[in-house]
């Protein structure tokens, strides 16, 4: 028979010690009550006591004593199952703890707790990088404030809502950081913080030792649950596996909503970290992925996989899904996994060993994720770029040894001038014709710094023309003497025409044509 606990109630000291009250086969509310309409809308969980009583009025021998649930409730939404916390005497407050406690402190979380979080609170901000994976509605995470310490203090809390939001932030002069971006969080959860959490100030480094210090959890199997479910296919006598249609039973009220996702990835986005010209530059793009299915057969803690192409130091994650929950295993850039787990990354092959802290569930698959850097070619040093050319005419004739153009270049003025006959040195080369101001700027060892300016001065010289007639031409070269001297070298200009009668002896037509040419 069944003997009925102290109080039958859902109060914290319900339970307690064992009765000579019967609990009635067949009779109507005799442990539970009944359900209200309040209860189906927004759930409720009732816990109650009993003993199982072995009675009887002879002296035959006891051979044990079971109990089961024979049949399962007909509304889908309702379920019962039974367990035990091996103790006469405790209360519900100790058995709701044991329910609990079906998750216990797992790894540090990448995501730290943004600045103080104060007692009462029912939301907590978190930031971290801006690839890590978001946390989900329903996680459980562990704070703790003082770890390891006499005054160490720890909540459980459920998330209930997650957002994100990808801020940029300012370290500020001479902060290593610079400008940098992070994800914040903002996750509201279902029970008001009962201690006050000191995170740490926002920064672009992931070493922190923050006073509080958010976990993640792990699987833990406190108790043990007996229940009732349908078959999914009819059995035979003598068959010798049996096929349940769900090995799971809701222990507490839950709801789901839809989030419809659009425009992302479908391995997701993963970052890596590349250093070129002496500055480290994290890097975000779509991931490599790769997936081992779990079945009946290869369920197991440890996996093995081959990344191909080999994964960037840092990059990897491996996810697996144990009893209907996602965890995480991350490369820490060493070659060794941290997180739900344990495991190694050989860099040289890509052969990953992975352990996992749970086993995965049947019909899933142990996911890995991973960047590369055989994508990115670093070519600082070794790229030859083409020199910064600048062609400009002046507004007239430019006097030899005159010329000037002036630029910043990191702040600082340079100069280019020209040597008298015609070439350009400096701060830059090249060449200028001085009779006709065209100028060739050639600019590779220094560049002029974003939106600045080119300056050019120069003298235009006294320009003296004359007219000559009757020049002759004998073998096709002609002496001409200028009636103007002294002559600055490179400031003479030539020009002239010529005519030429070309006679048609068919036609008997005569033409003459007019060409011009200037040296």
């Amino acid at each position: 028979m069944t003997k009925a606990s102290e109080r039958l109630t859902d109060f914290d000291d319900g339970g307690g010690r064992m009765t000579g009250t019967e609990v009635v086969d067949g009779v109507m509310n005799n442990l539970f009550p009944d359900q209200s309409r309040l209860d189906r809308v927004y759930g409720r969980v009732n816990l109650r006591k009993c003993f199982v009583h072995v009675d009887v009025a002879n002296a035959d021998t006891y051979y044990g004593a079971m109990s089961a649930i024979m049949d399962a409730p007909d509304d889908p939404n309702v379920s019962g199952v039974l367990f035990s916390t091996k103790s006469h005497t405790d209360e519900r407050a100790a058995a709701q703890d044991r329910v609990e406690s079906y998750v216990t402190r797992g790894p540090q979380s990448r995501w730290w707790l943004f600045d103080r979080q104060l007692s009462g609170q029912r939301s907590i901000r978190l930031f971290g990088p801006v690839s890590a994976a978001l946390p989900e509605v329903g996680d459980v995470v562990y704070l703790v404030q003082n770890e390891s310490a006499q005054d160490e203090y720890s909540q459980y809390v459920r998330i209930i809502s997650v957002s994100a939001e990808v801020q940029e932030f300012d370290g500020g002069q001479g902060s290593i950081c610079g400008v940098f971006k992070r994800m914040v969080i903002d996750c509201e959860i279902s029970a008001a913080l009962a201690y006050t959490f000191d995170g740490p100030t926002i920064t672009c480094l992931d070493t922190l030792t923050p006073a509080a210090v958010m976990r993640d959890t792990l699987v833990a199997d406190a108790s043990k649950y007996y229940g009732v479910t349908a078959l999914a296919q009819a059995v035979a006598n003598g068959d010798l596996t049996v096929n349940a249609s769900s090995i799971y039973a809701q222990l507490v009220p839950s709801t789901r909503g839809e989030s419809p996702v659009v425009d992302v990835q479908a391995g997701g986005l993963a970052a890596q970290q590349i250093t070129s010209g002496g500055e480290t530059f994290a890097v975000i793009g779509p991931a490599h992925t790769g997936a081992t299915a779990v079945t009946i057969n290869n369920r197991a803690y440890t996996y093995v996989f081959s990344c191909i192409p080999i994964p960037a130091p840092g990059a990897l994650s491996v996810d697996f899904r144990a009893q209907g929950r996602w965890y995480r295993l991350q490369d820490d850039g060493t070659g060794a996994l941290e997180g739900e787990g344990t495991g190694t990354i050989n860099y040289a092959t890509g052969s990953v060993q992975v352990t996992l802290a749970a086993l995965p569930d049947v019909d899933t698959s142990v996911l890995y994720t991973w960047t590369t850097p055989v994508h990115f070619i670093n070519r600082a040093g070794t790229t030859e770029v083409d020199p910064l050319t600048v062609e400009h005419t002046l507004a007239g004739p430019c006097v030899p040894g005159s010329f000037s153009a002036t630029f910043l270049s990191g702040g600082v003025a340079k100069t280019i001038t020209d040597n008298g006959t015609g070439g350009l040195i400096g701060d830059g080369s090249g060449r200028i014709v001085y009779a006709t101001g065209q100028v060739y700027i050639v600019l590779s060892s220094v560049l002029p710094d974003p939106n600045s300016q080119l300056t050019i001065d120069y003298d235009e010289p006294a320009l003296v023309t004359e007219v000559l007639t009757g020049v002759t031409l004998s073998g096709g070269v002609a002496d001409i003497t200028l009636g103007t001297v002294p002559i600055e070298p490179g400031s003479v200009r030539v020009s002239w025409e010529t005519q030429q009668q070309q006679i048609s002896n068919s036609s008997h037509y005569v033409w003459e044509v007019d060409r011009a040419y200037s040296v």
